[in-house]
């Protein structure tokens, strides 16, 4: 399968990071580390949800990724618990769309939830700083990013929301015909971007309305026949 496949390199290149060349200048460094990192993530939460026709499957994946990232975190050797955490997190965002599984939730999710999430950030809010962030302070729960050359120090952390809804919007692109593959590298450029912010600019931006927009945007032509689903007499 793909996914043992995706879960081996990345754990392999989040191991080595730390012993990679240390890169100048530092914005560069860890631009370049998170970039790498969140292609590892996206990747292989995009290989989880070909899982999402084997339920079954499903559960057990979420079961053995979390009980192998705790044990690794436990450890305190977080950044390989990372691809584990990819895998746990990304379960229970395939889950929901599982749950939720209609062409109008997979339209009204990312646009109920790229609104709050533009809410909070414009309010000022804690809520708004889902985002990827470089500083070494960031959210312990997040999933580790390693930075080159960092003895182990983070490039940054991506927050635990973006992984779940990475992973439901990638399934609803599967389940709906929306466009897939283009869905899932908006989302991952999407990261980027709250990646560049945080590290060039030092500023958080709402990462969740951009995840929205990257799995939207790719399919805008889509929509309305999508949407179109839910009308009577209309082939699902």
């Amino acid at each position: 399968m793909r996914l043992p496949i995706l879960l081996a390199a990345g754990l392999a290149y989040l191991l080595v990071a730390p012993a990679l060349p240390v890169l100048h200048p530092d914005e560069l460094a860890a631009l370049i580390a998170c970039a790498i990192g969140i292609g590892v993530v996206v990747a292989i939460v995009a290989g989880l949800v070909a899982a999402s026709d084997l339920r079954f499957a499903l559960g057990l994946a979420l079961l053995g990724a979390a009980l192998i990232a705790a044990g690794l975190n436990a450890a305190g050797v977080a950044a390989a618990a990372t691809p584990f955490e990819a895998v746990a997190y990304g379960c229970a965002g395939v889950a929901f769309a599982l749950v939720f599984d209609a062409p109008a939730v997979a339209i009204a999710l990312p646009l109920f939830v790229a609104g709050a999430d533009l809410i909070a950030f414009f309010g000022g809010g804690d809520t708004a700083s889902f985002g990827l962030s470089a500083s070494r302070g960031a959210d312990a729960l997040g999933l580790e990013l390693p930075a080159w050359g960092g003895g182990g120090v983070a490039a940054g952390r991506i927050a635990i929301p973006e992984v779940v809804f990475v992973a439901a919007y990638a399934t609803y692109a599967r389940r709906t015909g929306l466009r897939e593959r283009p869905a899932e590298i908006g989302m991952a450029l999407a990261l980027l971007v709250a990646a560049a912010s945080a590290i060039v600019l030092d500023t958080r931006l709402p990462t969740l309305a951009l995840i929205g927009l990257g799995y939207l945007l790719p399919n805008a032509d889509r929509l309305r026949a999508l949407a179109n689903r839910e009308q009577p007499g209309l082939p699902r």
